[in-house]
């Protein structure tokens, strides 16, 4: 396996060639100022360090009871658009958004999840997933202003920059090569998460642009929903009850999403 700045690395750096080509197909326009910089280096910047307590729980174990945490970062989004950019929601907006926080954070839970015990806020993996969770949701908020600011476009394009590098950073600080003498420094796992990656990042910031940070980011962070489906298909795992009643849950909070 690669070191998780690695992987960050290239795959941003893949993102970074096929961005550059799209600009050039379509002529966007970078709008660049200093504070769509700021917003930049601030998103990015909180998402890897996000990522370093993601990883890092995920690697302390056990990963069943880090994910449901992880997946709990849409509420940081939420809370910060609510308090700093008093966005409002209707009531069934509202409902909705409580709903798919909850039905993301059901779904990432596994059978083998432990259930809470004494010290169980004491136990390392949850306070670096929570750290995470926060950073991520933080970081989300962020790019949702640099979208405001400068565009869907330039938004991705300057996070996208940022983020290749502060991986640098990261793989020079841990003395990682960005040539292995022995292995290829790509592989379909890197290609795979880089282009699946930058359609993913191109959708959220162009929701950002076309709605609120507070509907957005609960839709965004479902995609655990995506990841067990692909788990039933490949590799024939079974949902746990708590899968099961969190993808109901979703289905009804996107249903009255819907409902105008």
């Amino acid at each position: 396996t690669f070191n998780h700045w690695y992987i960050i690395f290239w795959s941003q750096l893949l993102r970074l060639g096929v961005l550059a080509a799209v600009f050039l197909i379509f002529s966007w326009e970078l709008r660049i100022s200093w504070l769509s910089l700021t917003l930049a280096v601030l998103s990015s910047g909180i998402f890897l360090l996000g990522l370093r307590f993601t990883f890092h729980a995920l690697k302390v174990g056990p990963v069943s009871l880090a994910s449901p945490f992880i997946g709990s970062y849409a509420f940081p989004a939420v809370l910060l658009s609510l308090v700093f950019l008093g966005e409002q929601l209707q009531y069934s907006q509202l409902v909705a958004v409580v709903l798919l926080i909850f039905g993301a954070i059901l779904i990432s839970v596994s059978s083998r999840t432990h259930l809470p015990q004494r010290n169980f806020w004491t136990q390392p993996v949850v306070r670096l997933a929570l750290i995470g969770a926060i950073c991520i949701g933080t970081a989300v908020f962020f790019l949702a202003q640099l979208v405001h600011l400068a565009g869907w476009q330039t938004a991705i394009m300057l996070q996208t920059i940022v983020l290749i590098v502060g991986s640098g950073i990261g793989l020079w600080l841990t003395g990682v090569a960005l040539l292995p003498a022995n292995r290829k420094p790509l592989n379909g796992a890197i290609i795979g998460l880089s282009a699946f990656g930058l359609m993913g990042a191109l959708m959220l910031s162009y929701g950002f642009s076309v709605s609120l940070v507070a509907i957005v980011a609960p839709v965004a962070s479902t995609s655990p929903l995506i990841t067990v489906g692909l788990s039933l298909y490949f590799f024939k795992e079974r949902l746990s009850r708590y899968q099961l009643v969190g993808i109901l849950v979703v289905v009804l909070a996107l249903s009255l999403l819907a409902v105008r």
